[in-house]
């Protein structure tokens, strides 16, 4: 049994998970001033699944992301990951535990080529990037030539190694969200956290990310959290959802609970939900 350090001050909890979680979130709470864009959020993200994450604008759920990926310093609260906490964690050091993430506003490199950007997302994996190649040892650029094998493979697996050596600043939209999934999925991660992947797709191009979302969840073995406004899309791929609005969280569950609770048909569905 341990004692606290000092005498009648409580000793601070070990970090738990919950069975079966690989992410939990535990009071998480975020203020900007007087804006709370978080407050004392609490759940966990099973193992293996698709999770979505679904709110209005201004809900909280890239903050969410930006706290989870450490772009953000929560005020209160912590985020464990596979059993560790997180939160006293920079930025550089969350991509070596197996966490990745895309971004609402695009964040590729418009000046590489799309091989480039995609290699840009394992680049912690070697001891320098793919830049300073020229400049380095030969036994280190063997890990430029792993990681550009890795990459194409990526590519030829979402349909873009037609495009290897394009410029990013010369493809369409959709495309470009492709290429930074790539990019995500060459940190190699085991949690993939995905900010709007479908925005401004057709859809029919949003069918086929669902597909090619639940192909890569089983073949990467990946946990995915999916921050997205199309709702079909949400309902179609998600095992669980988790619903905020203004920084709380008012509902989680399988799709079929969601859908039915009153409170998000009113604010998130819309009435007409049942028959979408």
């Amino acid at each position: 049994m341990n004692t606290p350090a000092n005498p009648g001050q409580a000793a601070a909890s070990p970090p738990v998970s919950p069975a079966g979680s690989i992410l939990a979130v535990e009071n998480l709470s975020l203020r900007f001033g007087g804006i709370i864009a978080l407050n004392e959020l609490s759940f966990s993200v099973r193992q293996g699944i698709i999770c979505g994450l679904i709110g209005p604008n201004g809900a909280g759920k890239t903050s969410l992301f930006n706290c989870v990926s450490r772009l953000y310093n929560p005020s209160s609260g912590r985020v464990l990951y596979e059993g560790q906490d997180i939160t006293p964690l920079k930025a550089k050091d969350i991509a070596p535990l197996g966490i990745a993430r895309t971004f609402q506003n695009l964040a590729l490199m418009r000046s590489l080529s799309v091989i480039e950007n995609v290699m840009l997302g394992g680049h912690h994996h070697g001891r320098t990037g793919f830049l300073k190649a020229p400049f380095v040892p030969v036994s280190w650029r063997d890990e430029e030539r792993k990681l550009e094998k890795t990459a194409d493979e990526l590519l030829e697996r979402l349909e873009l190694d037609h495009l290897r050596d394009e410029r990013v600043d010369s493809l369409p939209y959709p495309t470009l969200k492709k290429i930074e999934l790539a990019r995500a999925l060459a940190c190699r991660p085991r949690f993939l956290m995905l900010d709007e992947p479908a925005g401004g797709l057709s859809h029919s191009e949003v069918d086929e990310l669902s597909a090619t979302l639940k192909m890569l969840k089983d073949e990467f073995a990946l946990t995915v959290l999916l921050v997205e406004h199309h709702m079909g899309m949400v309902m179609n791929i998600s095992d669980d959802i988790i619903v905020l609005d203004f920084g709380n969280m008012i509902a989680a569950g399988s799709p079929a609970e969601v859908k039915s609770n009153p409170r998000v048909i009113e604010a998130y569905l819309g009435k007409s939900s049942e028959g979408s």
